[in-house]
C-alpha cells in the first residue's frame, strides 16, 4: 500500500503504465486473491456439510460462487488467457470490447461504478458499520451469523477497510493525477477481504481450521459464540 501511494504521487506515469497496467501484476494478484477466498469458503461448505445446517452450507457455497464470479470477470472469463474474440453482443455493449459484465454499458454509460462500485461500497459500509458492531455486542446476532458461517471482521480488519479507502480516495486522488487509482483500491481490497474471510472473528470458523475441520455441531456454534462475546 505504501509503495503504491508513493508511486502514485512521485511517479504517476509508472503507476498508470506499469504498476496498475491492464493485465499487469496487480490484476493477476486480484485473481489469485479471489480464487483463494473461493477455495476457503468452498472448503468450509464441504467440511461442515454433515455437521452444520443447510443454511451454513448454502451461504458458503454462495460466497464461493460470488468470488469465482469476481475472478472470472477479472480474466474476462478466459478471454485474457486464450485470446478469443468477443461475441457481437459484447463488442456492441462492452466498453473494453471484452467478454465480461463489469465493463458493460447501458445507453452509453458504464455500469461498473453504479453497480459494482457504489453497490459494493454500500454493502461494505452496512457490513462494517451495522452488522459487525451488532455481531460483537449482541449474542443473538453473533449466534445467527455463526450458524450461517458468515465471516465477521475483527476490529483491525474493519479499520483496515477504512485505511485503504482513505489512502486511495483521499491521499492518492488528492495528491496525484493518476488515472488508475481504482486498480490500487481493488488490489488492496481483494487481499483485505481474503484476510477477513480466512481469519475472521468467528471463533467457530477459526477453531474448525485449527482442528482441521473437525465436527462442530449447533451447540459448538453456540458455545463458540458465547466465548466470543465474553472475550470482547
Amino acid at each position: 500500500m505504501v509503495f503504491g501511494v508513493f508511486l502514485a504521487i512521485f511517479n504517476p506515469s509508472y503507476f498508470d503504465d506499469v504498476f496498475t497496467a491492464e493485465d499487469g501484476f496487480l490484476e493477476w494478484m486480484n485473481v489469485v486473491a479471489l480464487v483463494t477466498i473461493a477455495s476457503v469458503t468452498f472448503r468450509r461448505a464441504v467440511v461442515f456439510a454433515s455437521t452444520q445446517s443447510k443454511g451454513f452450507v448454502a451461504v458458503n457455497l454462495l460466497f464461493t460462487l460470488i468470488f469465482l464470479f469476481g475472478a472470472g470477470e477479472e480474466i474476462s472469463w478466459g478471454q485474457r488467457i486464450f485470446g478469443w474474440e468477443s461475441g457481437e453482443y459484447f463488442l456492441r455493449y462492452n466498453a473494453q470490447l471484452e467478454t465480461n459484465f463489469h465493463n458493460m454499458t447501458v445507453n452509453g454509460v458504464k455500469i461498473n461504478q453504479p453497480v459494482f462500485g457504489t453497490g459494493f461500497a454500500l454493502i461494505l459500509l452496512t457490513y462494517l458499520l451495522v452488522l459487525a458492531p451488532l455481531y460483537h455486542r449482541r449474542q443473538g446476532v453473533r449466534r445467527f451469523f455463526d450458524r450461517l458461517g458468515v465471516p465477521m471482521p475483527k476490529l483491525y480488519q474493519a479499520l483496515g477497510y477504512f485505511v485503504i479507502a482513505i489512502d486511495v480516495e483521499l491521499v492518492v486522488r488528492g495528491f496525484s493525477d493518476v488515472l488508475r487509482a481504482g486498480e490500487l483500491n481493488e488490489f488492496l481490497s481483494c487481499f483485505w477481504v481474503l484476510l477477513n474471510v480466512a481469519f475472521p472473528a468467528n471463533k467457530i470458523l477459526n477453531e474448525a481450521a485449527e482442528r482441521g475441520g473437525g465436527p462442530a455441531d449447533a451447540s459448538g456454534v453456540g458455545s463458540a459464540s458465547a466465548r466470543s462475546g465474553q472475550s470482547k
